[in-house]
């Protein structure tokens, strides 16, 4: 799995260095896993200036790395809970970005508690089954 992991880190660093790293200075990006039965993820990104301010900036569509994403989440369901991957980076260490995987309950309890009531509970995210 370590290999897996890797391996999007380095794809996710390729697909950030595409971008002017000259307007910001470190970024967050939050993929989260709600127990859909469709595959979907959230991307939520947070690149930051150098007085903190968040700005506007999104990832190019990239098939490859989507790919990776839910091979990765799928095995690491497969060894335990997991539902949100997150990647962290200062835009002059692109290259030592770092990978967390994590489980969040609060992204399980948001998504059931949208659901109507006689669904709730009832659903199995697609990387479980």
């Amino acid at each position: 799995m370590k290999d897996q992991i890797e391996n999007l880190r380095l794809k996710l660093v390729d697909q950030i260095k595409e971008m002017n790293n000259s307007v910001w200075q470190d970024v967050r990006i939050e993929f989260q896993f709600p127990p859909t039965s469709d595959k979907y993820y959230k991307t939520i990104p947070a690149f930051r200036d150098e007085n903190g301010k968040i700005l506007v900036l999104f990832l190019k569509p990239n098939p490859d790395f989507q790919d990776a994403l839910y091979k990765l989440i799928y095995g690491l369901n497969k060894e335990g809970d997991v539902n949100q991957i997150i990647f962290t980076a200062k835009s002059n260490e692109i290259e030592n970005g770092a990978i967390n995987v994590l489980f969040d309950k609060t992204i399980n309890d948001v998504f059931e508690n949208n659901l109507p009531k006689k669904m709730r509970g009832k659903t199995t995210g697609w990387y479980k089954i």
